[in-house]
């Protein structure tokens, strides 16, 4: 692991630090450390008596407005976190932490409602859509265009799980020896301690004619413009590190060679609450 001192989309290091919490799901996925009541049997004299958590720092770059986690976390424990997402090892530890983990669990594992929609959003650019790579699209349940009968779909994922029927697990190594027409990175740049590394690997992938097809979160926190009042109401941390802005995915694309075709923002829902997700189109600058 190792801690921010600029921004991981733009560069900048003219960054605003702000105490927060790592949750105790994280800390004990990753690296094992579990929450504990400090009382007098510790016979420590110059600590108050009370609950243990984590500590971490929340960062606004001052620049392209990412607030991110300071702990930048390496393969190992980013493998460590995502073995056998969602399986039994993890939930058994989620659900230690989170009582309403199991009504989440049920919510992912439904196909994305906007699905659809995400097809049509791409077809508006490109028709030729033969060959797609899901880089992180888990067993293949969200992605786009898997069920065309002339579509073949090849996924990469390091928690990896079994894949759908219809779908085809690739290894890394294996990627840079096809051509793909589309590649689709999905809900995973929010999860990546270092995006435009993965974006650099998307791009070799990459030939003049492939598109790019990125989503992630945008969180309802970074509506707040006050960067002050930001930083004060992000006091805890989960799987969700990157919490975009337009400013910092515009600067974090053009840092890593890539030219942005469009970027749009689409209003989702699920059962409970209206989301929106950045939707972006991108090609290989040169």
């Amino acid at each position: 692991m190792q801690i921010a001192k600029s921004c991981v989309t733009c560069g900048n290091k003219n960054l605003i630090a702000s105490p927060a919490v790592l949750m105790p799901f994280l800390s004990h996925r990753i690296f094992n450390w579990q929450p504990q009541k400090i009382n007098k049997n510790w016979k420590i004299n110059t600590i108050k008596k009370g609950n243990t958590y984590n500590m971490c720092n929340s960062l606004l770059c001052k620049k392209c407005k990412l607030l991110f986690l300071d702990m930048r976390f390496d393969k190992n424990e980013l493998g460590r976190l995502y073995k056998d997402y969602r399986g039994e090892s993890y939930s058994r530890i989620r659900n230690l932490y989170e009582n309403n983990y199991n009504y989440r669990t049920n919510f992912l594992s439904k196909k994305l409602p906007h699905l659809k929609k995400v097809e049509s959003f791409i077809l508006k650019y490109t028709n030729k859509i033969d060959v797609i790579l899901d880089w992180g699209g888990g067993n293949g349940r969200n992605s786009p265009f898997k069920n065309n009968r002339n579509t073949e779909v090849f996924i990469y994922d390091v928690s990896r799980v079994n894949t759908m029927k219809g779908t085809n697990k690739i290894s890394f190594e294996k990627i840079f020896t096809k051509k793909f027409d589309l590649i689709i990175c999905s809900h995973v740049l929010e999860h990546v301690s270092y995006p435009r590394k993965l974006l650099k690997n998307i791009y070799k992938a990459m030939n003049k004619k492939t598109f790019l097809y990125l989503e992630m979160p945008f969180e309802e926190i970074m509506n707040i413009k006050d960067s002050n009042e930001l930083l004060n109401n992000k006091k805890h941390w989960h799987e969700h590190i990157n919490f975009f802005s337009k400013a910092s995915i515009e600067s974090m694309l053009i840092k890593s060679n890539f030219k942005l075709i469009r970027l749009n923002m689409l209003n989702t829902k699920d059962d409970k609450t209206k989301r929106s997700v950045f939707q972006v189109l991108a090609k290989k600058l040169n």
